[in-house]
């Protein structure tokens, strides 16, 4: 979800919104000193997982949130993970169901009680969204 991450940062500039992004390399050791250094500077915290929201990394990393820094926290802190259910098996049911940089950017507005439209700002997606954007160049 880091790309997209990326991607939503950009759309919130455009909102005059600066998002901090951070890429936790690795779970374990968890970077516990970044998540809380950002947490405070900025008093708000959405954890993006691709993964189900049931004992997840966006579940353990809000609690870490709110065991070191839930006196910094300006509102409740918020997650963005898959549906609960299976993985679609097709392109078309795939559409709604992995997370997008405008779903993000809306959830980062929401958060910050900003009440705006992102879906013009990346225009159409042109591959399927169960398929890693073009840019990753990752090990699969």
């Amino acid at each position: 979800m880091s790309l997209e991450c990326l991607k939503a940062a950009e759309i919130l500039k455009s909102h005059n919104v600066d998002a901090e992004v951070i890429d936790l390399i690795s779970i374990r050791p968890i970077d516990v000193d970044t998540i809380i250094s950002s947490v405070s500077l900025t008093g708000r915290c959405l954890v993006v997982d691709h993964s189900d929201p049931i004992c997840s990394l966006s579940s353990e990393v809000i609690a870490i949130i709110n065991q070191h820094a839930f006196s910094n926290l300006k509102t409740n802190p918020s997650r963005l993970n898959l549906p609960p259910h299976p993985a679609p098996t097709s392109h078309h049911l795939a559409e709604n169901y992995y997370p997008t940089a405008d779903n993000i950017a809306c959830r980062a507005l929401e958060i910050l009680g900003i009440h705006a439209k992102t879906d013009q700002t990346l225009g159409k997606v042109n591959h399927p969204k169960d398929q890693p954007d073009r840019t990753f160049n990752g090990p699969f």
